[in-house]
């Protein structure tokens, strides 16, 4: 996917372009260890999704400032694989 829409190789940390999304991701963060202490049972079936989210959250933020790089491209794709990921897991764990 990097040689063929000519992408950069995307880090490890990732680093807020805007305060707005800043803001958001701490968030759903916070609202995530929230739902995680009062449904303790129901933390791995909530991680995928919570990923998915944030690659989303990601994917928009490099989508508005960054359009020339393409590297959104990377934040959807893996939101598309968490999220089928925890789709998967719920249905077999289920």
């Amino acid at each position: 996917m990097k040689d063929k829409f000519a992408t950069p190789k995307r880090n490890c940390w990732y680093k807020h372009e805007r305060k707005d999304f800043a803001i958001l991701f701490y968030i759903v963060v916070i609202i995530y260890l929230l739902s995680v202490l009062i449904y303790q049972e129901s933390f791995f079936f909530l991680f995928p999704f919570f990923l998915s989210l944030v690659n989303i959250l990601f994917g928009i933020e490099k989508y508005i400032c960054n359009k020339d790089n393409k590297m959104y491209l990377h934040f959807f794709i893996d939101s598309f694989f968490w999220c089928l990921a925890g789709i998967i897991a719920v249905t077999l764990l289920v």
